[in-house]
């Protein structure tokens, strides 16, 4: 999908504001609200797994690539990726190497205080002292840094950023639903949309040019009537004269059938006229 990441966007902005916070996590917890009703756990919640397209759909990425593995197999990788992940995982994945439901809710709490703050809540080059961190010291709330931010949205992420997983919403449609009757209290219009839907940003599309038709010069022709009954050598003139002038000083682009079958029958009313006089007036000397 064609993009960017979280990631990318975090950097580029510093920090966000609580409704793009918000219009930007309910997606994910959507998202993963249905793969939590199924049994799927994430277990890699991260910004660079959240993918943004250039319409504004939002996705995640990786579902189930860490399914099965531990903190000892996660720090073979490379020191960034390590930072990356280990910033994310719950005590309860650095502990004992297991995880539910209530982990992706830590991760997903952590990605939303590092977007409110822009910057994330453990940060060391060391990816063990981040790891000793998330099992040892809790998460502070993200109004103590500063942020304004409404009260019941500060709870929810400090719940579920406890180092106790029963303190944490038990899974991401409990998040979703708290996320939602958020946004309904501060933003009653809310009320009737639905944070699940992932629809793109509906672009306008210029409306195309009318084109002009072309314009198509007119001939005034006399009758065929009028030239044979009055055997006017300046009629003829007149139609021979037309015709020649119309056809070569027309732009090709403006001759259509229309223009073109005008001149045609120019031509065609001059040689009926040589054809039906017989006074000999047109081998004269003019």
């Amino acid at each position: 999908m064609e993009g960017q990441t979280l990631r990318e966007l975090i950097a580029s902005k510093g920090n966000f504001s609580v409704s793009e916070t918000i219009n930007y996590l309910a997606p994910v917890v959507s998202a993963l609200a249905a793969a939590h009703q199924i049994g799927i756990v994430h277990r890699d919640i991260k910004p660079e797994n959240i993918l943004i397209s250039h319409d504004g759909r939002i996705k995640i990425a990786d579902f189930g690539l860490a399914r099965g593995t531990n903190l000892g197999q996660t720090m073979t990788a490379e020191a960034s990726v390590i930072l990356g992940s280990v910033s994310y995982l719950s005590p309860e994945q650095v502990q004992r190497g297991i995880s539910d439901a209530r982990s992706d809710i830590y991760s997903i709490g952590v990605m939303a205080f590092e977007m409110l703050t822009g910057k994330r809540p453990h940060i060391s080059d060391s990816p063990l002292q981040i790891a000793y961190m998330h099992v040892n010291e809790d998460i502070p709330k993200v109004s103590t840094k500063g942020i304004k931010i409404p009260k019941e949205l500060d709870e929810l992420i400090f719940a579920s950023t406890s180092r106790n997983p029963d303190d944490r919403p038990k899974d991401a449609t409990a998040f979703s639903n708290a996320l939602r009757n958020i946004q309904i209290k501060f933003d009653p219009k809310r009320q009737q949309m639905s944070l699940e839907l992932d629809l793109p940003i509906r672009k306008e599309v210029p409306k195309p040019e009318k084109v002009k038709a072309p314009v198509v010069a007119k001939i005034d022709l006399p009758s065929m009537d009028q030239i044979i009954l009055s055997r006017d050598r300046s009629s003829f003139l007149e139609i021979i004269f037309s015709a020649l002038v119309f056809m070569s000083s027309t732009p090709n682009c403006c001759k259509s059938y229309i223009s073109y079958a005008s001149s045609e029958l120019a031509l065609k009313k001059a040689m009926v006229v040589l054809s039906g006089l017989k006074t000999g007036w047109w081998s004269a000397p003019l």
